[in-house]
C-alpha cells in the first residue's frame, strides 16, 4: 500500500561520511548542513490536485495533495518532479493542480506537461513573478552511482521546515513495480510522496514513492527519472 511520504527533524550535527560503511575523507560541518537545508527548501513545493469525475455534470471526485522538487526554469516556466499518483491517483480524464511555493501566499496553477503511470512519474509547469526558488541539480549523480551507507536526505513540501536523514541501503525490489528503488532509511511522514531524495550536497538521487513495511523510504532512482525528463524532451 502507497503511503505519502517524507521530512521530518533537523538535527544539527556535524556528519562524517568515514563513520558509515561508505567511505571518504569528506565532512560536512553544521553550517554547510545548514546551507543546504536551506537551499533545498526553495527547491521544493506542495502540490495539488483538484480530480474531476470527467462526466456532464463533472463534479469534483476527490482531492490528493503531496510534493514536488523543482529541476528546471523555461520561457518564464518552472518545472516540477513529483509522482503520477500526487496528480492523478485513480486516472481520471479531468484534474486541476494547484503549487504551493515557500514564498508564495497562494497556490499557483500548473500544467501537466508529462507523465509515466507505470514509473510513476510526472512533471507540473507553472509561472511565477519571482526568483526566490532554487532548481536542484538531476544530472550529477546518474553516473555517480550512490554507494551503500551513503548519506541521504529527504525532503517534501515547504509548509513542513526541516528534512529526514538516513543511509542508502542498496536497490531492492517491491511487487508495485517492475523495476528495482532506491532503499533508505529515512523515516516517513505522511503527505510527502513525490518529495526529493538527495545526497548531502543536494543533487538529486530519486522521487520518494512508497515506504516499507518498516517505515523506510522507497524511491524511483534518478537514472529512471533522468531518461524519463529525456524521452520527454524535458532535461534542464
Amino acid at each position: 500500500m502507497r503511503k505519502l511520504l517524507f521530512f521530518g527533524l533537523f538535527i544539527s550535527l556535524v556528519v562524517s561520511l568515514a563513520a558509515c560503511n561508505f567511505q571518504t575523507e569528506e565532512t560536512l560541518n553544521e553550517a554547510e548542513l545548514r546551507a543546504i537545508h536551506a537551499m533545498l527548501q526553495e527547491a521544493n513545493v506542495g502540490i495539488t490536485a483538484f480530480v474531476y469525475d470527467g462526466t456532464f455534470t463533472d463534479y469534483l471526485a476527490f482531492e490528493a495533495q503531496g510534493s514536488g522538487v523543482l529541476y528546471k526554469e523555461d520561457g518564464g516556466y518552472l518545472y516540477a518532479l513529483t509522482n503520477y499518483h500526487v496528480v492523478n491517483p485513480r486516472h481520471f480524464n479531468h484534474a486541476e493542480y494547484y503549487v504551493q511555493m515557500r514564498h508564495q501566499d497562494e497556490p499557483i496553477l500548473g500544467e501537466l506537461v508529462a507523465f509515466d503511470a507505470d514509473l510513476d512519474l510526472a512533471v507540473i509547469r507553472f509561472k511565477v513573478d519571482h526568483n526566490y526558488y532554487h532548481l536542484v541539480n538531476i544530472s550529477t549523480r546518474v553516473e555517480d552511482v550512490l554507494q551503500v551507507g551513503e548519506f541521504v536526505l529527504s525532503f517534501g513540501k515547504p509548509d513542513d521546515a526541516e528534512y529526514f536523514q538516513g543511509e542508502y541501503l542498496g536497490m531492492v525490489s517491491i511487487d508495485a513495480v517492475n523495476f528495482d528503488v532506491v532503499h533508505h532509511s529515512t523515516n516517513v511522514v505522511s503527505g510527502h510522496s513525490g518529495g526529493a531524495l538527495t545526497d548531502i550536497h543536494g543533487n538529486l538521487v530519486g522521487i520518494n514513492t512508497w515506504s516499507s513495511a518498516d517505515n523506510e523510504g522507497l524511491a524511483v532512482s534518478i537514472h529512471l527519472i533522468y531518461d524519463f525528463l529525456a524521452s520527454n524532451d524535458l532535461l534542464p
